[in-house]
Order: C-alpha cells, then sequence, then structure tokens
C-alpha cells in the first residue's frame, strides 16, 4: 500500500507540548496522526471525543438538565440581538434644530 506524507502547521507550543504527552504514552507523532486519521475513515465521522464542551456549554447543560432555562420566541430572539447590537454602538448626542 502506497502512502503519502501529511503536514500541519501548529505553534512551536503545540507541537512541544503535544509531543511530550504522546512520547510519554510510547507513542510517535505520526503513529498518533495515522491512528486519528484511520479511525476517522474506518468511522467516516470525527471521533466524538474531540468534541469537548467547554465550560459555558457544561455550565448551560447542567441548568438544563435542573430545568432552569428560559424559554423564549423567535421575536425574543430578535429583541436580544437588537439589544446587544444598541449596546456596541456609541451613544449620540441628542441635538435640537433652531427653526
Amino acid at each position: 500500500m502506497a502512502s503519502r506524507v501529511v503536514q500541519a502547521r501548529v505553534s512551536d507550543e503545540i507541537r512541544e507540548a503535544a509531543t511530550a504527552i504522546i512520547k510519554a504514552t510510547g507513542l510517535s507523532v505520526s503513529d498518533v496522526v495515522r491512528v486519528v486519521l484511520t479511525r476517522i475513515a474506518t468511522e467516516k465521522a470525527l471521533p466524538i471525543d474531540f468534541f469537548q464542551p467547554n465550560a459555558e456549554t457544561v455550565q448551560a447543560m447542567r441548568e438544563a438538565e435542573e430545568g432552569k432555562l428560559t424559554r423564549t420566541t423567535l421575536d425574543g430572539i430578535r429583541a436580544m440581538i437588537r439589544d446587544e447590537g444598541d449596546k456596541q454602538k456609541p451613544a449620540r448626542k441628542a441635538t435640537r434644530k433652531h427653526a
């Protein structure tokens, strides 16, 4: 079976940190790339563990499980977006036209 070289650009910090962790498992960076690409090809999808929720998402999930959700309508969402936009616009000074 023919093989090809796969290249990726990452910062030195990420490369060094990841390489240290990978080497501690007895694998090489190439081994890990090969395993991940093989898994994706076999499962026809990205591994689910690639998608770890951040702290904000975890908190939202907890609130949903506890029934602490605030429901809204599409108009409510539009109003929230409008309000956010208004907060980001610089305030205009009121001027009076003289007759």
